[in-house]
C-alpha cells in the first residue's frame, strides 16, 4: 500500500493510491538509494528513486510508516523544457506530521544516469531539520529551507542502479572504509566475432571477468 501526494491548495498531501508509483511499460533506467532518517520521533527508511525512459524523468521520494507496511510518497516530474522551473517545493503528511520536499536542478549535470551527477539538492525537512540532504548544493539547501541539519545524520544503506542498452556504465560507492569512494566499472563486448563478454573492475584493477554472456543477459 502507498500513498502519493495530490495538490490541495499551496501544499499537497497524501492520498491512497493502488498502483505502483512508478510504471514499467518500458525499459527504464533507474537509480534507488534507501536511508535510515530520523523523521517525527522515529527511525524511518526514505527511499530516493530516480528513473528514466524515452518517455519520462523523475525523482520519486518515500517515507515509510513505522510499522513498515506503508508508503508516503511525493514525485517530481523531470521535465526537459526550457520552461519548466527547475526549482521547486512540495509537502506532504506522513501519520499527521508535515514533510517537506524542496530541490533544485537548475545547474545540475547529468552523465550517463537518473541522478544528477553534481549541482543540485534535494532536502527533506520534517519540525524544521534537514532529516535527509541529497546532492553538493548543501549550504544553498540550508538557506532555502531556513532549517537546522539534523542532530543525526541521515545514512545510507541501500543502493542498486539499473541500467538499459550500455556497452559501458561507471559508478562510485563506499566499501567497508565508508570514507573513500571507489570508481566501479562495468564494460560489456556483444558485437564482433567474439563470443560476448562483460568485465568488472574496481579503481582500474578489473577483478570479474565473464565470458560467453547468454542473450538478454541481466545482472
Amino acid at each position: 500500500m502507498s500513498f502519493r501526494s495530490q495538490s490541495t491548495g499551496s501544499s499537497q498531501f497524501a492520498e491512497k493510491i493502488t498502483e505502483d508509483p512508478v510504471t514499467y511499460k518500458t525499459a527504464q533506467s533507474t537509480v534507488t538509494c534507501i536511508y535510515q532518517t530520523h523523521i517525527s520521533g522515529f527511525w524511518r527508511n526514505v527511499t530516493v528513486l530516480w528513473s528514466k525512459n524515452l518517455m519520462n524523468h523523475s525523482l520519486t521520494v518515500m517515507v515509510t510508516n513505522v510499522e513498515g507496511d506503508m508508503n508516503y510518497c511525493c514525485k517530481v516530474d523531470l521535465k526537459p523544457w526550457h520552461f519548466w522551473n527547475k526549482k521547486g517545493y512540495k509537502s506532504f503528511e506522513v501519520e499527521g506530521n508535515t514533510v517537506e520536499v524542496y530541490w533544485d536542478f537548475r545547474s545540475a549535470k547529468f552523465a550517463n544516469s537518473p541522478e544528477p551527477s553534481s549541482d543540485f539538492y534535494v532536502a527533506l525537512v520534517s519540525e524544521e531539520e534537514v532529516v535527509l540532504l541529497v546532492g553538493d548544493y548543501k549550504k544553498k539547501a540550508f538557506k532555502r529551507t531556513k532549517s537546522r541539519p539534523a542532530l543525526v545524520e541521515a545514512a545510507l544503506f541501500y543502493k542498486k542502479e539499473n541500467v538499459f542498452g550500455k556497452k559501458s556504465f561507471s559508478t562510485r560507492a563506499k566499501f567497508y572504509d565508508r570514507k573513500k569512494e571507489h570508481e566501479i566499472i562495468v564494460e560489456s563486448s556483444i558485437s564482433g566475432p567474439k563470443e560476448p563478454e562483460m568485465w568488472i573492475s574496481i579503481d582500474g584493477i578489473v577483478l570479474v571477468q565473464v565470458k560467453n554472456l547468454q542473450w538478454k543477459f541481466r545482472g
